[in-house]
C-alpha cells in the first residue's frame, strides 16, 4: 500500500511540473543570453489576449524577434515559451515564484 502511494505521489508531482509554466524558464537563458532581458519583463510585453492573437495569427516568433531582434527563437521553443507568457502575461496578476 504504501509503494503505490509512494508511486501516486511521485506521479502527481511530476504531472504537477510537466503541466507548469515554470518549466519554460530554462528556455528563456536562451533569450536573455542575447538580449538583457527577463522572462517576466519578455511576459509583460502583452496582455493575455494580445499573447494569444500573435499565436493564432502564427507570429509568435516574429514577436519574439521584435523584443528581441538578437534573438532566433526554434520552433521546438515556442509553444513553451508562449505557455509561459501566456500564463504570466501583464494583465494575468501572477508572478512565477522562484
Amino acid at each position: 500500500m504504501i509503494k503505490i502511494f509512494t508511486i501516486l505521489c511521485i506521479t502527481l508531482v511530476g504531472y504537477l511540473y510537466a503541466s507548469s509554466p515554470m518549466k519554460n524558464l530554462p528556455y528563456f537563458k536562451k533569450i536573455k543570453k542575447h538580449c538583457a532581458i527577463t522572462a517576466l519583463n519578455f511576459a509583460h510585453k502583452h496582455t493575455q489576449n494580445e499573447w494569444e492573437n500573435i499565436k493564432q495569427a502564427g507570429k509568435f516568433k516574429q514577436e519574439a524577434k521584435k523584443i528581441c531582434p538578437k534573438v532566433t527563437l526554434k520552433s521546438i521553443y515556442a509553444n513553451d515559451i508562449y505557455s509561459f507568457v501566456y500564463e504570466y502575461a501583464n494583465d494575468s496578476g501572477k508572478m512565477p515564484s522562484l
